[in-house]
């Protein structure tokens, strides 16, 4: 899930549970610039007196002047009592404004990650532009023919790669997987979507210092003999490569040896929630800018990413073996507060803490 999301979710505390279904929904209004006017301002703020009034689910936000979006927690999955519910609130604010709307409703989609499917999904139809003799611009985004791998999407993959992050990154390959092979895409669709999210996986590769010859060469053997199930597997099979890696300190000499020291001196001191690069410039008696630099050539991620990994890891660590409250293990990981812990694991997990003691605690 792209952190823009995650931190509207928190932003706007919206809770957040496994079994939730999201929704989201996209207003535009009809034929306005994107400049902010009096008249725009005035829809803007009926839109969001109507859909946040007391009893509904939702929550507003602003995407420009004369854009809005809502996410709705909506376990009814029902597009036709979603539709009606919709055109009320479209007859509403043209009576009350005098301007027309287009509104386009996502897929009810359940879990957090689907808040951004929903989103994609509704943006397709929003920027199609076929509005014309379909309930007056209301629109339910159902199945789209084109393949689904959004930008926020990838930009999460790549991250979650490159701190090793393998729940998350595997995650995210999971649901792409199911979300393209429920479009029914044709198989020159198909292995273009795979190959673009193999050609992220290579970019990643090549910048954490990996080979990349094998991988290709297995990459292009599969599509010789392409199967849907054969290909999803080898890159799920890949992005566990990639965050297994077994040794960030691959550098030779007494760069290498500094940096592998410094790994150890974080994984040590981690705890500390003052830990920074002006102490490991004590520490090693080099300028920040050389310790931030030999950090990342051992490690191939900055300090500050390492450290987090570290403390995300540590931190799961102890929810699954130890009973213990939010605030106690944020302070065993290095945070000061529980709010900033909650924020990074967040960020790190894409769960929240209770969530992820809750899934753990279920599987156990």
């Amino acid at each position: 899930m792209p952190d823009s999301t995650r931190q509207m979710l928190e932003n706007y505390r919206i809770p957040y549970q496994d079994s939730q279904t999201f929704r989201v929904v996209l207003c535009n209004l009809s034929g306005e610039s994107t400049v902010a006017s009096s008249e725009s301002l005035q829809v803007m703020l009926a839109l969001q007196g109507y859909m946040t009034k007391p009893g509904r689910n939702a929550e507003f936000v602003e995407l420009s002047a004369t854009e809005a979006a809502f996410i709705l927690c909506d376990d009814s999955r029902n597009d036709e009592e979603m539709r009606k519910s919709v055109l009320e609130m479209q007859h509403q604010i043209e009576e009350q404004t005098g301007r027309k709307l287009m509104v386009c409703c996502g897929t009810a989609e359940n879990r957090l990650l689907g808040v951004s499917k929903s989103f994609q999904n509704a943006k397709e139809r929003l920027t199609s532009g076929s509005f014309e003799g379909e309930n007056r611009g209301v629109l339910i985004a159902g199945k789209n023919s084109a393949y689904y791998y959004p930008t926020d999407w990838e930009i999460q993959l790549i991250n979650s790669l490159k701190v090793g992050n393998e729940e998350t990154a595997l995650k995210i390959i999971c649901e792409l997987w199911d979300e393209n092979v429920a479009r029914g895409l044709s198989q020159g669709t198909k292995i273009k979507v795979t190959t673009l999210i193999f050609e992220t996986l290579v970019r990643v590769i090549d910048e954490l210092g990996m080979d990349t010859v094998e991988p290709e060469r297995e990459f292009q053997e599969n599509l010789t003999q392409y199967t849907d199930k054969k290909q999803w597997q080898y890159l799920h099979t890949l992005t566990q490569t990639v965050c297994r890696r077994s040794s960030y300190s691959d550098a030779d000499g007494s760069s290498g040896n500094v940096g592998r020291r410094m790994l150890a001196y974080v994984e040590q001191h981690y705890p500390d929630s003052a830990l920074s690069l002006k102490d490991l410039s004590r520490e090693f008696a080099l300028s920040a800018s050389a310790v931030s630099r030999t950090f990342k050539t051992t490690a191939k991620i900055c300090f500050y990413d390492y450290l987090c990994r570290i403390r995300m890891e540590k931190a799961k660590e102890i929810f699954r073996h130890e009973k213990c409250n939010v605030g106690e293990v944020a302070k065993r990981v290095g945070y000061e507060n529980e709010l900033s812990f909650r924020r990074a694991f967040l960020r790190y997990e894409g769960i929240t803490p209770r969530d992820y003691v809750v899934k753990h605690t279920a599987a156990n």
